[in-house]
């Protein structure tokens, strides 16, 4: 989460397009990693 959280603060700083997309996909790969591992904690905390 607080990679996430530097990597979307970060975003201020971009000054074109592929740094743009660069941190886009750095940002995406960090929530792909989270999304999954809160699903899994919703489904253990309602059963």
């Amino acid at each position: 989460m607080i990679s996430w959280g530097l990597a979307t603060a970060a975003m201020v700083f971009v000054n074109n397009k592929w740094q743009f997309y660069g941190l886009r996909f750095l940002i995406g790969a960090m929530e792909a990693g989270f999304a999954p591992s809160v699903l899994y904690y919703l489904t253990l905390w309602f059963r």
